[in-house]
C-alpha cells in the first residue's frame, strides 16, 4: 500500500480575457509551476469560456482568425471544460469553431441532440487515468437560458435527471475510483439545491458556483471562483490497496491571481494580437 496525491486545478468564468488586467495568463504561470511538481495533475475549466468581456467581443471580431483563448488553454493542458449559455453569446457558430480547435472535450450529459436526444457535444464524460486509478469527469450546465434562446437548436434535458442517467451510466461501465462533477448554472435556492444533491449519488468532488464548500452525504462540495482573477487548487490524497483506492485526505485553497504574473511564452505567442486589441480599444 502507498500514498498518492492527485491535484485538481479548477477555472471559471474565463470569458475570453486575454488582454486586461486580470487574465488567463496568469493562471498558465501558476498551473504551469504547479505541472512542474507533480504528474498527477487535472486541469479543468467549469465553464463561462469565450464570452462576456471587451477581450472577447475583439477576438469574435476577428473572424478569419483562430481563438487565442483556445491556443492559450491548449498550451495549458486542460483535461475539460464545462459549457455555459454565455459560451453561446457570440453565436453557435463562434462555439463551434472554437470546440474544433481544441484539444480538450467540452462536456455536456444535459445538451442533447432535438431529434436524436443523443449527447450534441462530445461524449458527456471523460475518464483520465493515473497509474491504473480511473477519474470520471463528467460535465452538466443550466437549462434555462438554452430554453429560453435555442430551444430550436437543442433539446435541453433536465439537469438532475442527466446526472441521475450518466452518473449511473459511467459507474456501471466504467468503473471509476474517483468521480467529478462539473456544473455550471444557479442553484442558489434551497429547492434546487436539495434536487441536485439527492441526485449526486456516487459523486465524490461537485465543482460549481454554488456556493457550497461543505461535504454533504459522502459528496465534497467545492464553490468555483467567480471569475479568472483566482483558481481552486484542490489537492485530494488516496491511499492504494490491494485493487481499490481509499480517499483519506482533501483540502482546497482559493488562489488570488493578482501578484502572478503572465506566462512569458504566452505572451511573447499574443504579443501581436494584443497591440492590436489595445490600438482596437483606443478608437
Amino acid at each position: 500500500m502507498h500514498n498518492f496525491d492527485i491535484h485538481i486545478i479548477t477555472t471559471n468564468n474565463i470569458r475570453g480575457m486575454l488582454f486586461s488586467d486580470m487574465n488567463l495568463l496568469k493562471a498558465a504561470n501558476y498551473i504551469q509551476k504547479v505541472r512542474r511538481n507533480t504528474s498527477h495533475l487535472l486541469v479543468l475549466n467549469n465553464a463561462g469560456t469565450l464570452c462576456g468581456s471587451s477581450d472577447s467581443a475583439f477576438i469574435a471580431s476577428q473572424k478569419h482568425r483562430r481563438n487565442p483563448v483556445i491556443d492559450v488553454m491548449n498550451h495549458i493542458g486542460y483535461d475539460a471544460s464545462g459549457i455555459s449559455y454565455e459560451d453561446f453569446e457570440e453565436g453557435p457558430r463562434f462555439f463551434n469553431q472554437a470546440e474544433a480547435m481544441a484539444q480538450f472535450p467540452f462536456l455536456c450529459a444535459n445538451i442533447l441532440h432535438v431529434r436524436t436526444k443523443e449527447a450534441f457535444f462530445n461524449t458527456p464524460y471523460i475518464i483520465k487515468q493515473f497509474g491504473e486509478m480511473k477519474v470520471g469527469i463528467l460535465g452538466l450546465t443550466a437549462t434555462k437560458q438554452f430554453r429560453e434562446h435555442y430551444s430550436d437548436a437543442f433539446h435541453m434535458e433536465k439537469t438532475v435527471d442527466a446526472a441521475r442517467r450518466w452518473i449511473r451510466h459511467m459507474r456501471e461501465r466504467e468503473n471509476p475510483d474517483f468521480v467529478i462533477v462539473m456544473y455550471y448554472g444557479d442553484i442558489a435556492s434551497i429547492s434546487a439545491q436539495e434536487k441536485m444533491l439527492r441526485s449526486t449519488e456516487g459523486v465524490d468532488l461537485m465543482l460549481s458556483n454554488s456556493g457550497l464548500n461543505e461535504v454533504i452525504d459522502g459528496t465534497w462540495h467545492v464553490n468555483t471562483p467567480e471569475n479568472i482573477s483566482e483558481l481552486s487548487h484542490i489537492q485530494v490524497q488516496f491511499r492504494q490497496r490491494t485493487t481499490t483506492y481509499e480517499l483519506i485526505d482533501y483540502h482546497t485553497e482559493t488562489i488570488n491571481l493578482k501578484g502572478f504574473r503572465e506566462d512569458h511564452w504566452l505572451q511573447d505567442e499574443l504579443y501581436y494580437v494584443q497591440q492590436e486589441f489595445k490600438k482596437n480599444s483606443t478608437h
